[in-house]
């Protein structure tokens, strides 16, 4: 997979940036401020899972612009094509190969990114809706069906959580609540099955990844906690729909949505204690990093193609023994390299 040229208009800081990389490694050199975060956004932008900054597209208008729009040109799947995004106060527009498309899974799977950034170390230690956009963002790059299961779950949570907000005032709307419960519980099988699938292959990466970074002193382990065990969506269904019905009074009393994938978490533990409570910076950066090799590896494994791999401002975060295996993974595919330093 290789981004041959990318046009950017009113993104960020760029009123017009064109820009044509090469094949192999890219380094961006500039100052803070310089607008280098900037391009590597627009290029995870075409992965149409959004930013990795942000969940706002708002964030990334220009500031006194009221739209922004994004042109690339790419090799993949082995083949030349062209995907442009826009965005303006009606939401987003997806163009593949000049044909306007409906649905944002349209498009999802034509670019596949994965990348690093100095935020990416509040995956271990942040709140777990990090972890699960994580999770989300990654799955979507390879099962563009799974980007729609997610935005409908989104719907359908935010209108259960009206029900059980407005029903002091209007008693009737529990007379839908069975309904659209049954409705998100289908959905969340489905999400949950896809999560898990997902996460057992990534742990089996992640676990090489870290024991070769750590020179074998550590051993990381990476799951997908869920209180649910089936195995397949109909079965996963039944035994929520059961907790629901065991919790659904004190839904009601709390207000609050007790039962669904929302609440899941991915477990990290290093040497069987879990990250988030006990690993020191340098295991977290470890931690991270072995995700990211092993996401990597994931999605060439799954399509044939390395994903274009995004590292910002990371190297100068990084010891010698950590900078040094980074670069010596990234030798295939397309990399970008943003730094204020000369390499």
């Amino acid at each position: 997979m290789i981004l041959r040229r990318i046009e950017l208009d009113n993104f960020r800081s760029y009123e017009h940036k064109i820009y044509e990389p090469l094949e192999g490694v890219n380094i961006i050199r500039g100052e803070n401020a310089s607008g280098k975060t900037n391009l590597l956004e627009s290029i995870h932008f075409l992965t149409g899972t959004g930013s990795f900054r942000t969940s706002r597209d708002g964030d990334m208008v220009l500031y006194g612009a009221d739209s922004f729009r994004i042109r690339a040109n790419i090799f993949s799947d082995g083949r030349e094509q062209k995907l442009e995004i826009r965005r303006d106060g009606q939401g987003r527009t997806y163009f593949l190969n000049d044909v306007r498309k409906k649905r944002k899974s349209d498009i999802i799977g034509v670019v596949r990114c994965v990348s690093f950034c100095p935020d990416d170390l509040e995956l271990i230690k942040g709140a777990g809706v990090q972890r699960r956009r994580f999770l989300d963002i990654s799955i979507s790059q390879l099962r563009p069906n799974y980007a729609s299961l997610v935005s409908e779950y989104g719907k359908l949570l935010a209108h259960k959580a009206r029900i059980l907000r407005d029903h002091r005032k209007k008693p009737s709307l529990l007379e839908s609540l069975d309904d659209f419960t049954s409705q998100l519980l289908s959905c969340g099988a489905r999400i949950i099955t896809y999560r898990k699938s997902f996460c057992q292959k990534l742990g089996e990466l992640a676990s090489i990844e870290h024991s070769s970074i750590s020179g074998e002193k550590e051993d990381l382990s990476v799951s997908y906690s869920c209180p649910f065990l089936s195995e397949n969506v109909k079965n996963l269904y039944l035994e929520m729909w059961q907790k629901y019905l065991e919790r659904k009074e004190d839904e009601i009393t709390r207000e609050m949505i007790l039962v669904g994938p929302h609440r899941d978490e991915l477990a990290i533990l290093i040497d069987g204690r879990p990250a988030k409570d006990f690993a020191s910076q340098g295991q977290i950066r470890t931690a991270v990093l072995s995700l990211v090799l092993a996401k990597r590896a994931l999605y060439h494994d799954n399509t044939g193609e390395y994903p274009i791999m995004l590292l910002d401002d990371v190297l100068s975060e990084l010891d010698a023994a950590r900078r040094e295996y980074l670069l010596g993974k990234i030798r295939e595919g397309q990399v970008f390299i943003t730094t204020c330093e000369d390499l």
